[in-house]
């Protein structure tokens, strides 16, 4: 299922069924019941040069149900609607890119503004004893990135996560590893 609003505002595609939407309302509950969600951004400026986008996937089972992308949302508004699709889908745990302004924006919604309290928080590597950072989000430098996507990559290959949009894995093959390991 695919919902749009006709405008440039952006797309959100489903891969289960909406109350309403479905053969009887009680489905959505149904698919709902039971399952741990979470919900990722990846947040860009909303000039129109690059996507934000949102994915939501089944935390037990690997399978996106859902995304959003758009050129056209800046960070505030972007944080607003991760979070009422976190709220949709059984309070989802929600994790985020919190690199750079824009992360930083995106981070001073949800936490100080919205209050939403389901957040990832990232584990210090390599550390005998792993603790939680203070600040939710995870930070993407160089290195963090290319094991992220290394990781993602196998994900898909042992099917581990699956991923039906088209435009997802389109988007996949236009990653460069320079020279180095720089993506």
């Amino acid at each position: 299922m695919r919902v749009s609003s006709g405008s440039s505002a952006g797309d959100l595609r489903l891969w289960c069924y909406l109350p309403g939407a479905g053969p009887s309302h009680s489905h959505f509950d149904e698919v709902l019941q039971g399952r741990r969600f979470a919900v990722g951004a990846d947040v860009a400026m909303g000039t129109g040069a690059s996507n934000s986008a949102i994915a939501v996937a089944d935390a037990d089972t690997g399978e996106k149900i859902a995304e959003y992308y758009s050129p056209d949302i800046e960070p505030k508004k972007l944080a607003r609607l991760c979070v009422a699709l976190c709220k949709l889908f059984n309070n989802a745990m929600l994790i985020w890119d919190s690199s750079g302004s824009t992360g930083k924006s995106f981070s001073k919604e949800v936490v100080d503004e919205i209050k939403y309290t389901k957040l990832y928080y990232r584990q210090s590597e390599g550390k005998i004893r792993k603790r939680l950072r203070d600040a939710p989000g995870r930070f993407l430098n160089t290195d963090d990135r290319a094991v992220l996507l290394k990781d993602y990559r196998s994900f898909l290959e042992l099917r581990e996560f699956i991923n039906r949009s088209e435009i997802a894995m389109r988007e996949t093959l236009q990653f460069v590893v320079r020279p180095g390991g720089m993506i």
